[in-house]
C-alpha cells in the first residue's frame, strides 16, 4: 500500500490513476487467460486462480483502508467517554 500525497487533488489523481491501471491490468490478464485456455489449460487455470486471489486480497485491503477512519473515530469516542466517566469535579 503506497502512501498517498497530502494534497487532496493529487490524492484524487493518484486514486483515479490507480483505479484505471487496476482495471487495465485485470482486463488484459483475463483476456490472456482466455487466449491461453486453448493452448495450455492447466497453466491458464493456475493463472486464473492467482488473479482471482489477488483481486480478492486487493478488495479486502480496500475495505480495511476505508474502515480505518471509522475505527479511529470509534476509538476516539470510547476514549472520550472513558475520560468523561473518570472526571470527578470537586
Amino acid at each position: 500500500m503506497t502512501k498517498l500525497p497530502q494534497n487532496p487533488i493529487l490524492r484524487q489523481v493518484h486514486r483515479f490513476r490507480e483505479a484505471l491501471l487496476f482495471l487495465l491490468y485485470y482486463t488484459v490478464s483475463f483476456q490472456g487467460v482466455r487466449w491461453m485456455r486453448a493452448r495450455h489449460p492447466r497453466l491458464a487455470t493456475a493463472w486464473s486462480v492467482t488473479l482471482w486471489v489477488k483481486m480478492v486480497l486487493r478488495g479486502m485491503e480496500q475495505v480495511v483502508r476505508m474502515l480505518v477512519p471509522v475505527l479511529q473515530d470509534a476509538e476516539a469516542r470510547r476514549a472520550r467517554a472513558e475520560r468523561a466517566r473518570a472526571y470527578q469535579p470537586r
